[in-house]
């Protein structure tokens, strides 16, 4: 066999390769794209008006933006807004309809996933101390039977926890942010659920 016949070979196989990997990609890539563009339709008053640009899917597959236009009450459209998905058990739920281009990137998600398991956290936490200063039982922890006052304190406490990881990422207002939920925590340790 001629060296260069041999080469055309090689070389045309991985061609075929390279164009059936990305193709595939391509694939996989519009898939994605309707899955999301399906989340975001079933939340709209006029699905077939939806229209779409600018989708974004974050590196790790758990994230994904995209903007939306569609038909409002009064059958006109209601201008660009930016939908804010998570992928989860092997589907896309819209987070918030009404989202914000700034989350759309990857270091956004990066940060997004560290105040998601802050505030899980900081929940756990605050629920932890409520039951154990006020002597409370499993059955009186249940969001419907704990005090009004307990329950929004705790989740008080959960975004001041949310705003120190933000204000760490952005290096600004870390002070501020520390301070009030060190008197949350301290409160909430105390079993003390009044409005500060």
């Amino acid at each position: 066999m001629d060296d260069t016949l041999h080469i055309d070979c090689i070389w045309g196989n991985m061609n075929k390769t390279a164009i059936f990997v990305l193709f595939s990609l391509a694939l996989y890539g519009c898939n994605e794209e309707s899955k999301v563009q399906d989340a975001v339709r079933n939340n709209l008053k006029d699905p077939d008006s939806a229209k779409f640009e600018r989708l974004f899917v974050s590196k790790d597959g758990t994230r994904a933006c995209v903007n939306w236009n569609a038909k409002n009450g009064f059958g006109g459209y209601g201008g660009w807004s930016t939908a804010e998905l998570m992928h989860d058990a092997d589907a896309w739920t819209v987070v918030k309809m009404e989202g914000h281009d700034f989350n759309c990137n990857d270091e956004a998600v990066a940060i997004n996933g560290k105040v998601e398991i802050a505030k899980k956290e900081a929940l756990k936490n605050a629920f932890d101390w409520i039951q154990k200063s006020r002597k409370l039982s499993d059955a009186e922890m249940r969001l419907t039977y704990m005090p009004k006052d307990c329950r929004m304190k705790a989740f008080a406490y959960a975004i001041r926890v949310e705003n120190i990881v933000r204000a760490q990422q952005m290096s600004s207002g870390i002070e501020e942010a520390t301070a009030e939920e060190a008197k949350l925590r301290s409160e909430l340790q105390e079993g003390n659920c009044s409005r500060s």
